[in-house]
């Protein structure tokens, strides 16, 4: 599935490495980008499809080249309902509010920071991982200016693994 914020039909550019394809064009080498059209949909209409707002739904592992909060507010109803509890995912998003809106949408849907690790899947930071949660909490308070952390996550590609506090106590 193509997933976005709302259906349509957009451009998806390839390269050479078909891993690497984004609905951002700029993230791929310019000799090497092809675009072709794609028929997106949202998270929500797929969960509704496949009878994920029936069941729990252990992991969703989401790596779109940049694409992730758009992924999120495509399905704020599965997220927010308490459907998923675990998301395993890569943010290599580089826009600080995006990122900040990213974070708030999960934060605010019931989910914690459980750990951060680098693309190759190794622990990143783990003396720094008790204070993210602390910090995306004060987002929700209504503090936006940008912390240490929310630098880190628009500076840095890494997978974040975050976990539904409806199901266990994130540390």
């Amino acid at each position: 599935f193509f997933l976005g914020v709302q259906k349509g039909s957009f451009n998806l550019t390839v390269g050479n490495n078909p891993g690497g394809s984004s609905f951002f064009g700029d993230r791929l080498a310019k000799k090497f980008r092809k675009t072709i059209p794609v028929e997106v949909t949202t998270l929500d209409s797929v969960a509704v499809k496949q009878g994920w707002l029936d069941r729990k739904v252990s992991l969703m592992k989401v790596d779109v080249e940049g694409f992730e909060p758009y992924v999120f507010e495509g399905g704020k109803r599965l997220l927010r309902d308490g459907h998923v509890e675990n998301i395993f995912m890569e943010n290599s998003v580089t826009d600080i509010e995006r990122v900040g809106e990213m974070v708030d949408l999960l934060f605010s849907a019931g989910f914690r920071m459980k750990g951060i690790f680098t693309v190759n899947g190794d622990p990143y930071h783990e003396d720094w991982w008790h204070t993210f949660n602390p910090e995306f909490e004060k987002r929700q308070s209504g503090l936006m200016e940008p912390s240490d952390q929310m630098k880190f996550l628009a500076k840095v590609t890494c997978n974040i693994w975050w976990i539904n506090s409806k199901y266990t106590k994130a540390q």
